[in-house]
């Protein structure tokens, strides 16, 4: 059955003293991490008159971050109160390295954005996990009922109570495997036809390839200019391979594209640069076997634009679901109401909030 009980008040209860020591000008503070979550945590405990001593980072040879020294976890007293700002891959990782060196004062930023909302900014891709989640609790329970194997519902279960709790313990029921992303739970023949919506670097083409030498096409879209450069030559000594310049989408427009999130850009009104956009069914006009959509929010839009593609050939689909919380259950429904017979799993790859993927088959 699923349900989800809200913890937030009694995890918070259980931090307040942590709370109190932040505030506390005596208290050494450190951040574990050095990322954009840290930038963002250094600029709101300015505000707030949060003195930070230091920064740790036992992966580089910097010596300060903003003017902020950077330290090995070996140099920092165990006593001290250590923020985590490790959210994307290796959290509990990161928490059991800290309590293994005998640091029990710890924070991670998601307690600070449960905390306060208006001083800490909300993480990316989880601004309305809670409301969504409150509101729409009937679709979670039907999409819950109709997942395909019981892994899957775990799976549902404990990456839906973090994301709605912010409890890192939720994620203890996963682990690190990013090698096995979009390639776990199919079985693959030969002449099978790849599209890789959202390519990055193209990467992950290069590893169907790898896994699928007998292929007989592939069309591969990447609408940042340099990652489009990148990805072409990574590609271009293998035979039938597409590249295409263009965002996916559900109709061809010009739209604002962010280009300076690395593999998170997408789509986004704060973009600086102006991309095309296109419909999958517009470009592929051929059979296609397996769908792969990255596409930092436009999972739903893009699966609009390739409703024939999915109708005729039923092609196999990773989707990640995790950009928008609401693709959790809009996403299936639409693919359900293109095709009732798909089977649907859902993994998860890391031990953070980034990178969990619903599969058809």
């Amino acid at each position: 059955m699923f349900h989800i009980i809200n913890k937030k008040q009694i995890l918070l209860q259980q931090k307040q003293h942590l709370f109190q020591r932040l505030y506390n000008p005596s208290t050494p503070i450190y951040i574990m991490g050095k990322n954009h979550y840290t930038d963002q945590l250094l600029h709101s405990f300015s505000i707030e008159g949060i003195t930070v001593n230091g920064i740790i980072d036992d992966y580089t040879s910097k010596k300060n971050h903003k003017n902020i020294p950077i330290y090995k976890l070996s140099e920092i007293n165990p006593t001290s109160l250590i923020v985590v700002c490790v959210l994307d891959g290796k959290l509990i990782t990161a928490l059991n390295h800290l309590k293994v060196n005998r640091f029990s004062h710890i924070l991670t930023y998601f307690d600070l954005v449960s905390y306060n909302k208006e001083k800490f900014p909300q993480v990316n891709f989880c601004k309305n996990n809670e409301i969504d989640i409150e509101t729409n609790i009937e679709q979670y329970k039907w999409l819950y009922n109709t997942l395909d194997d019981d892994f899957s519902r775990q799976t549902l279960l404990h990456i839906t109570d973090f994301r709605y709790n912010f409890d890192p313990t939720s994620l203890e029921f996963f682990s690190y495997k990013l090698h096995e992303q979009y390639f776990d739970v199919f079985d693959f023949n030969e002449k099978e036809v790849f599209v890789d919506c959202g390519a990055y670097d193209g990467q992950t083409t290069k590893q169907f390839i790898t896994l699928n030498p007998s292929y007989e096409a592939v069309h591969v879209f990447e609408p940042s200019p340099n990652q489009y450069k990148t990805t072409k030559g990574l590609l271009e000594a293998h035979s039938n391979v597409h590249v295409y310049p263009f965002a996916t989408y559900n109709q061809s427009i010009n739209m604002i594209f962010n280009n300076d999130s690395g593999s998170a850009s997408g789509i986004s009104n704060e973009g600086g640069i102006t991309v095309e956009t296109a419909r999958l069914d517009d470009i592929i006009h051929e059979r296609v076997t397996y769908i792969k959509l990255d596409v930092e929010g436009a999972e739903y839009e893009t699966l609009i634009g390739a409703e024939q593609l999915i109708k005729t050939y039923k092609p196999k689909l990773a989707v990640c679901v995790y950009h928008n919380q609401e693709d959790f259950w809009r996403i299936p429904q639409l693919i359900l109401q293109y095709n009732p017979s798909y089977r649907i799993l859902l993994r998860h790859y890391t031990e953070g909030f980034l990178e969990t993927v619903m599969y058809f088959t």
